[in-house]
């Protein structure tokens, strides 16, 4: 999906100004639809800044033996490696939208009308790959965010209750509670699935707007505990990291902010 996206952003010649332009001169542009601009704004903040799904990392490090300070570099390096894949293809989206819908007046409605974007850019090959990425996508990311939630959650009933940790000996696979979290997480994409249910694309709009209701809970806590020297020690935040999560608290009351404003 990645190549397909990329290489179609590519091949139709992203215009780097206006990408330039856009991310300087920040700007949101008038309501267009059922949905205000605001919560699409607020929805791509939330969908990146304010996911749940960030608190997963420390698991997945502790799965790959990455733990201590002598693995901070390489955390430091997987995860800037995840957020530049994320701006590639934000931006090969983008320059789709840009370059290929928005002058013919096309919009995309389903997973199908993004596949024959592609075909009709590079032809069979770009369709086929893409439809393999959202394949390959889907079911990787369940399964990740599975495991991944049901380690979070569970290891957060074990701070709470540290008795019910001692119970399972801390192994959070022995839990019953870890399987009912794997079993809501793996079924309920499936229920969103049915036909009587919302569309995704609102669905997910709206899901990932009101999770930047969480977000300044999330930075706050995440300030307050990086800068913890019986913690951390030497490793409490700089005071440029420190300026960079309060720009980030900012952006997050701002967000909250106007949303809720443009709910009511």
């Amino acid at each position: 999906m990645v190549v397909s996206l990329v290489g179609s952003a590519i091949w139709v010649g992203p215009d780097v100004p206006a990408i330039v332009k856009g991310t300087v001169a920040f700007s949101i542009p008038d309501n267009v639809g059922g949905v205000d601009t605001i919560v699409f704004v607020v929805s791509l903040i939330g969908a990146v800044a304010g996911s749940l799904s960030n608190l997963i990392y420390p698991y997945l490090f502790k799965q790959k033996g990455w733990v201590g300070p002598s693995y901070l570099k390489l955390q430091r390096y997987d995860l800037l490696f995840g957020v530049l894949m994320i701006i590639i293809i934000d931006l090969a989206v983008w320059t789709l939208g840009a370059e290929i819908l928005n002058p013919q007046g096309l919009t995309i409605s389903s997973v199908a009308d993004m596949a024959q974007m592609l075909t009709t850019t590079l032809g069979a090959l770009g369709g086929i790959l893409f439809y393999v990425g959202v394949f390959v996508a889907c079911f990787s990311t369940v399964i990740g965010y599975a495991l991944g939630f049901g380690n979070l959650f569970v290891d957060a009933i074990y701070t709470t209750f540290p008795e019910r940790g001692k119970k399972y000996n801390e192994e959070f696979n022995k839990d019953p509670l870890f399987k009912f979290t794997l079993l809501i997480t793996v079924v309920l994409p499936i229920i969103w699935a049915l036909p009587s249910m919302p569309g995704f694309i609102y669905l997910t709009i709206l899901v990932n707007a009101w999770q930047i209701l969480l977000l300044p809970i999330v930075s706050i806590g995440l300030l307050i505990l990086t800068n913890h020297k019986e913690l951390l020690g030497k490793y409490v935040n700089k005071w440029w990291e420190n300026v960079l999560l309060l720009i980030l608290i900012g952006l997050t009351l701002w967000s909250t902010w106007h949303l809720i404003n443009s709910l009511f």
